[in-house]
């Protein structure tokens, strides 16, 4: 494949750089001074047309290559044994002949008969009567062979044939191409590009470089073919670039055992996520919703007042009233805490921290009866009253001179407590 690709552009390049050398019809070939050989002597003559009655019609030199001419008149009726012949020995692989043609009916007719043999075997002809328009036709090309083998050749002109009609010829030039089948070259070009070359050049040793400019200018059409297929091997070349990329990725992908489609599209999938998290708000500053406790749906106890006792006996210590006073025991609480649930009161769900525990219902009748049997063991103790500090020294506390800390109170020695037995019965 890599070796087929020169050979498709060069295929389409060469054309546009193939060397053409023209031979012209009197000062031969610039390349290596090769002329043509006429015969039979004086059956052709430069600048003129041999064997043509006076008074003869000539063609003007300036539509010429480089000004010159070569003509000649077959008459079989004066010389039936031997046709005219120009004979070119060249090095190349096609040939092409250009010739001046006449329409004139008389002087001289106009009715041309050639024959062409290369490396003297017959190649084609070329028959063609006149018109009657009294005009001549420069650069006209009346034979042309390509695919020759690439080496010398020989090329032979025959003006006429043996018990034939009468045949003029003109010959102007002959072109050969060492490198492209002249065939492909278009006429027109041909034509113009020998146009311009006879009007400004006149020296044998500007045939060469002038045929360069002549190739240029009639592969014009050769230069638009070689923009397209420029045009496609970029295509081909980007599709092959693209082709081994996704090739090297699909080997990097089997190695890593990550899909082909992740690292491919990795880039526009971060890109895409970006995106996303820049619109997002930061967890920081979003708002926390506030956690608000389940409320139990459990009904609420009043606290019981408080029996009214009257004061005991001094017998019993300070420590036995503070321990067992229904006020602390009952009533004075600070925050009453919630109700047990009743038996069978469905617990809603929420927080698993905001749920309470169930007790047995014989659990919950325990805790109550020994609630009851608490209050009525002290109900003749008489009420805590509120300690009497009026004379304790508290100028210590607030004595902003004082550097040290207050000193400690005394501790007043307390009686021994009567050792005590409760029963807690948990049925």
């Amino acid at each position: 494949m890599r070796s087929l690709w020169p050979a498709i552009v060069l295929s389409f390049i060469l054309p546009a750089l193939a060397s053409i050398t023209i031979i012209d019809d009197e000062k031969g070939d610039p390349t290596n001074g090769n002329k043509i050989s006429y015969e039979p002597a004086g059956a052709w003559q430069s600048g003129t047309i041999a064997g043509c009655p006076q008074p003869c019609r000539y063609p003007p030199p300036s539509l010429m290559n480089q000004g010159t001419y070569t003509g000649s008149v077959y008459n079989p009726k004066e010389d039936f044994y031997s046709p005219y012949n120009a004979t070119v020995n060249f090095t190349g692989v096609s040939v092409s002949v250009k010739c001046v043609l006449s329409d004139s009916m008389s002087q001289p007719k106009g009715r041309t008969e050639l024959y062409f043999y290369v490396d003297n075997a017959f190649n084609n002809s070329f028959i063609r009567d006149p018109s009657g328009s009294n005009q001549f036709l420069p650069n006209h090309t009346v034979f042309t062979v390509g695919g020759l083998v690439p080496g010398p050749h020989t090329l032979r002109i025959q003006n006429g044939a043996i018990n034939g009609q009468v045949s003029l010829a003109i010959l102007d030039s002959i072109w050969y191409s060492a490198d492209e089948d002249l065939s492909r070259v278009t006429t027109g070009a041909i034509v113009a590009a020998t146009t311009t070359r006879t009007n400004t050049s006149s020296s044998p040793t500007s045939s060469h470089a002038t045929v360069i400019g002549a190739t240029k200018s009639s592969s014009s059409k050769t230069a638009a073919i070689v923009g397209g297929v420029v045009a496609v091997l970029a295509v081909f070349l980007l599709g092959l670039l693209a082709f081994l990329y996704l090739r090297q990725r699909r080997k990097q992908q089997q190695k890593s055992n990550v899909p082909l489609s992740t690292t491919l599209f990795s880039p526009f999938r971060d890109l895409l996520s970006a995106a996303r998290r820049s619109a997002r708000p930061q967890q920081d500053m979003a708002p926390v919703p506030f956690p608000t406790p389940i409320q139990a749906e459990f009904p609420t106890t009043r606290p019981r007042p408080r029996p009214h006792t009257t004061p005991a006996s001094g017998s019993r210590s300070r420590l036995s009233r503070i321990s067992f006073n229904p006020n602390l025991l009952v009533a004075r609480m600070r925050r009453a805490p919630p109700a047990p649930a009743p038996v069978g009161s469905p617990i809603p769900s929420g927080d698993p921290l905001m749920r309470q525990a169930s007790l047995p219902p014989e659990n919950i009748a325990s805790i109550q009866a020994w609630q009851r049997q608490t209050l009525q063991a002290t109900a003749g103790e008489p009420p805590l009253h509120p300690l009497d500090i009026s004379e304790v020294d508290l100028s210590s506390h607030y004595d902003e001179s004082s550097s040290g800390p207050p000193p400690p109170q005394p501790v007043v020695p307390r009686s021994p407590q009567p050792q005590r037995r409760f029963t807690v019965m948990n049925n």
